[in-house]
């Protein structure tokens, strides 16, 4: 995932206690290793947050050797979650040469507690329990962490929507997949970020996005203000701000309804910032990578 300001990128590693933290401005790479399991993990333009078992870790992406903060996931009452300073916490950050790191799709988590940002807030989504289901925000870039170290805001998810099994995060909104196959959006949609067919925003409470009835989405991905799905006949819909010609149209314009795109046989979705790239297979099970943004349209075969 890349933050905001294009700084940073983090990537996982074959440990599940390592991540790797890529600056792209000063070409540095460090690994971050944290003694316990790496759960979930995303970036604001300025932090790097880590879920594991029991607690949530946060490293300042400048300063990845301060002391970080971390809160306990023993969650029972929002008022009772805060960030604090934690010389204790067993961290340790390596530089290592930046053409050792290899940026991987990321693979879904299958854990129960989920991470999701957008460039200045942080969500936490726990399904700890039988059929539990509570999501948070537990970071404002607006308030960072208070004096009192409260940081933590529930979320009133709505009945309909469902179990939640993979969510995404963008400049300013977030989307949600969940385990019917339908897709949900929360944030600013000034630009059609959310799917909803107009102009609209909602900040703390998700909407259905404006997808057909009969179609069953298989994975989402999220660029900084634009989306895409894909469903389980393999077709690709896209929707949001066509900047840079992420969207596939050669115009810059908003897309407020998601919209088909006319590619075959698509396999797999990635979104990143302005650019959103499609995998496809062809007759001979050749792969290929098709990429929308940067006003351009780019096809790679993958051998």
């Amino acid at each position: 995932q890349m933050s905001g300001a294009m700084c940073f990128n983090v990537s996982t590693s074959g440990d599940p206690h390592s991540l790797r933290v890529t600056d792209v401005i000063r070409s540095m790479a460090n690994v971050v290793t944290i003694d316990k399991r790496i759960l979930s993990h995303c970036i604001t333009d300025s932090h790097l947050f880590v879920v594991t078992d029991d607690s949530v870790f946060v490293l300042r992406l400048d300063a990845l050797r301060d002391t970080p903060l971390t809160a306990s996931l023993d969650i029972s009452s929002p008022d009772l979650f805060r960030f604090k300073p934690d010389s204790e916490a067993t961290v340790t950050v390596e530089g290592i040469a930046i053409d050792q790191v290899r940026c991987k799709n990321p693979v879904p988590s299958s854990s129960n507690v989920m991470l999701t940002s957008t460039h200045s807030r942080v969500f936490l989504v726990d399904q700890r329990g039988d059929e539990s289901q509570k999501m948070y925000c537990i970071f404002d870039e607006s308030s960072r962490f208070r004096r009192d170290g409260a940081t933590m805001m529930q979320l009133q998810l709505p009945e309909e929507m469902g179990r939640i099994t993979r969510v995404e995060g963008g400049a300013d909104h977030i989307v949600a997949l969940t385990e019917t196959g339908r897709v949900w959006a929360m944030g600013t949609g000034s630009h059609g970020e959310l799917g909803v067919g107009g102009v609209h925003s909602s900040p703390q409470e998700f909407l259905e996005c404006d997808l057909p009835d009969d179609v069953i989405v298989e994975d989402i991905a999220n660029g900084s203000w634009h989306s895409v799905a894909i469903t389980d006949s393999k077709d690709v819909y896209v929707w949001g701000w066509n900047r840079e010609g992420q969207l596939g149209e050669d115009q810059e314009k908003c897309v407020y309804s998601p919209m088909p795109l006319d590619v075959d046989d698509v396999i797999s979705i990635d979104a990143k910032e302005c650019t959103t790239v499609l995998t496809t297979r062809d007759d001979t099970g050749h792969a290929r990578t098709i990429t929308y943004g940067s006003q351009l349209i780019r096809e790679d075969n993958d051998d």
